[in-house]
């Protein structure tokens, strides 16, 4: 799995997970680390989007967003019109995609990620 996120105004290191994603992986692995630092470092107010998953939607992990003073509005679950991420990911993949190589590890996949 792979996780990222964009602002107007820069982005965040692309985070890579082998296996699958829980809500407490998202919270330790992303969350923590990686998107509250980065949201922080925005205009305040800012309000993140994600795309709905489990591990996005789940009870503690709203609670642990809600005491942060991080607000959240709701999205439709399927509207990549409203997600600009989403143009993003679909650019990446085709690059990805297009390399004669092809990838057969997490380091391999976080190279290639990186080069592009």
């Amino acid at each position: 799995m792979v996780w990222g996120s964009i602002s107007i105004t820069g982005k965040t290191r692309l985070v890579i997970i082998g296996g699958n994603l829980n809500a407490e992986r998202y919270r330790d692995e992303i969350l923590q680390p990686v998107a509250i630092p980065y949201l922080h470092s925005l205009r305040p107010n800012s309000i993140p989007q994600d795309d709905n998953t489990r591990p996005h939607r789940a009870g503690f992990i709203r609670d642990n967003l809600q005491n942060l003073g991080v607000e959240r509005m709701e999205w439709p679950a399927s509207s990549p019109d409203l997600k600009p991420i989403e143009q993003l990911w679909d650019q990446l993949g085709c690059a990805v995609r297009a390399r004669v190589t092809n990838t057969t590890t997490l380091a391999d996949l976080r190279q290639m990620l990186v080069k592009e």
